[in-house]
């Protein structure tokens, strides 16, 4: 593996732990994120199956909060994280509708709700920004927005791109919130 993108030299197995910890976790967010905007938008008959995996993540970060912080905060967590998986099914919900062609109001309480989680996790550890969370999350509802407009258009264009940046993206959030962990814990 390569740890010099996260400015350590070595990783010791706990800090790995922690790592692939959180990248797991922002892997199955994407993954998930993207099976439910597939079946959705192309009415496949499993699509419930993705949705409720899509909205089993919160209880995924829940648990992952849980072992640094404890039971409320992880209630915290992962009432915040669930009402932002409500929001992304709805926005998918919207798009179908809308065949991807009008403004979807729900996008903005993602939006919103996005912000709300930066907030959250900032106050948790020192060594997260708000404003960095702010941007990871909301580059990732952007890239899904996107292909969920351009997958209901029938434009199907963009998606090998989308997903790499997502790919990209969910590498980025896993090694931000594991460094976080592993710094403000000195694991």
């Amino acid at each position: 593996m390569r740890t010099q993108p996260l400015g350590v030299d070595m990783l010791t197995p706990e800090q790995y732990e922690v790592l692939a910890s959180c990248a797991n976790i922002w892997r199955h967010n994407v993954f998930w994120s993207l099976m439910a905007l597939q079946q959705k938008l192309f009415s496949l008959p499993n699509a419930p199956v993705s949705e409720k995996e899509v909205l089993d993540l919160a209880g995924r970060y829940a648990e992952l909060f849980r072992q640094y912080y404890g039971p409320n905060t992880a209630r915290r967590i992962g009432s915040a994280a669930e009402r932002y998986y409500r929001l992304y099914l709805s926005y998918l919900e919207e798009i179908c509708l809308k065949s991807g062609k009008e403004p979807c109001p729900a996008e903005d309480d993602w939006v919103e709700s996005a912000r709300g989680i930066a907030r959250e996790l900032s106050t948790l550890n020192d060594f997260w920004r708000e404003r960095e969370w702010r941007a990871m999350l909301i580059h990732q509802i952007d890239i899904l927005a996107s292909e969920a407009k351009s997958t209901a258009a029938g434009d199907y264009s963009q998606t090998p791109l989308n997903y790499d940046v997502l790919d990209g993206i969910c590498t980025e959030m896993g090694n931000y919130m594991a460094l976080g962990l592993i710094r403000q814990f000195e694991i």
